[in-house]
Parts: C-alpha cells; structure tokens; sequence
C-alpha cells in the first residue's frame, strides 16, 4: 500500500474492487460426476470378477456335458450346440446376477430411466460381457483340456482387472492394451449407467461383440479340426483292427 500510494491508477483501482487485497484468490472442487454410489465398487470391479467365474464353471459344466453327447452329432450339430447352448445359459444366468443389484439399491437412472438403465446393465454389460469371457474360455478349453484350463483363466483375470479400476489416460503405457479388454469396457458401460459419465455404450458394446464374433470363429475351426482328428483315429483303431483280425489263422 505505501509503496503504491503515489500511484493514482493503483488506488484508483484499489477504490473499485477492494476486496482484491482482503482475500486472495483460491479455487472450489466441484465435482461434476461424484462417486456417490459406494455399493457401485461391487459392480464396477468385484462383480466383473464373479462374472468371469460364473462363466468359467459354465464353460467346465458344458464341457462335461459334451463329453456324453458328443457322440450321437454331427460336426454341425456339434459346433451349433457349443455356440448356441452357452449363450442360452448366459442370457438366463446374467438376468439373476443382475437381480442381486436391485435390493442394494443401486440408482440406473442417472443417464437413462431407471428401468432403462438396468435393462441395459442386464444386456449391454453383463450379458455381453459373460459372452466375451466365458466364450474365450470356450475356445481355451478346447486347446487346453480342462486339466490345463487353469494357466488360461489365471492370466485373463489378472489382465481384465488390472486396467478395470482408472481410466487408460491415468494408468502407464502399458496398461493402454484395456481400451479392448472386456472388463474394461464392461466397467465404463456401467459407470455411465450409474454416475453419467462420458457416454461410449456404443463403442464398449462393438468391442465386446468383436470378442464374441472371435470367440464364434476360433470355437468353430478348434472343434472342426478336434472333431476330424477324433474321427481320423477312430477310423485308423478300426482298420487296423480289421486288419489284425484278418490276419488272424481261422481254425
């Protein structure tokens, strides 16, 4: 003040705005989207990881199953039943674990109504997301066997869950791969649900269907050429044992 005091155009503007030397100037966080949803951390993390498990003893049951049937189809029939009969077993699953939200309740209309917005978590994410893992799950059963299905399943949660929790932006590098992962975009599908955030259903819904439509082609060539190795050796068993019988002196 005293060095400005022969200052006129100092004190002139002092006169006018003499709040700007009794309190400095400061900024307010406001959060636009807050997380005020605490039971959502079940869903946008923990729940992926049971839906993944879910999937998984899904995949070892039909395995099981497939070992007593497998024998009375055909190739075709084969390959229909280990696409179709999954996603069967998926739709219906997924509808029930999306249930277990309602008595916590969870808000689904901060973007959408609310009925519109758990029909789209049922569908959009875990529906489609069950179908992305379980189905990758599929194919590596077919490769893997079910004594082997474990050094699969391990490596996919521990890549789905590392990129689930922050968006790519704040995370290294190396980490960028998620934009693709299923729990990634399962997550971001969900918190736009609850919290209004960024809306990209679109985009996360196309990558999980991408997942679906991979899962579709590799289990179908796998179990092709499984089924045509089986029946390679069982033709080779028989003609050889024809052949040992033939050789065989009748008495």
């Amino acid at each position: 003040m005293s060095a400005n005091a022969a200052n006129a155009t100092a004190m002139g503007l002092l006169a006018q705005a003499p709040a700007t030397i009794s309190q400095g100037v400061s900024y307010a966080m406001v959060n636009l989207r807050p997380y005020n949803q605490p039971v959502a951390q079940a869903i946008t993390l923990v729940g992926l990881i049971y839906m993944l498990i879910f999937s998984f003893v899904v995949t070892m049951s039909n395995n099981a199953a497939r070992e007593i049937i497998a024998p009375f189809l055909t190739t075709r029939a084969y390959i229909a039943y280990r696409l179709i009969a999954p996603l069967a077993i998926y739709l219906v699953l997924s509808f029930f674990y999306a249930m277990i939200n309602l008595p916590f309740k969870v808000h689904f209309g901060a973007h959408f109504t609310y009925a519109g917005g758990f029909f789209l978590w049922w569908f959009g994410g875990l529906f489609l997301g069950m179908a992305a893992v379980g189905l990758a799950t599929e194919f590596a059963i077919t490769i893997l066997g079910p004594k082997f299905i474990a050094f699969f399943l391990v490596p996919l949660i521990i890549v789905n869950t590392s990129v689930a929790s922050l968006p790519h932006e704040l995370q290294p590098w190396i980490f960028r791969y998620g934009l693709a992962m299923p729990f990634y975009n399962v997550s971001r599908m969900v918190r736009t649900i609850i919290f209004d955030t960024r809306n990209q259903i679109g985009m996360n819904c196309g990558i999980l269907l991408a997942w679906i439509a991979v899962s579709f082609i590799t289990i179908s060539t796998a179990t092709w050429l499984m089924r045509r190795k089986a029946v390679n050796e069982y033709w080779r068993d028989n003609a050889s044992r024809d052949s040992e019988r033939a050789e065989k002196p009748s008495h």
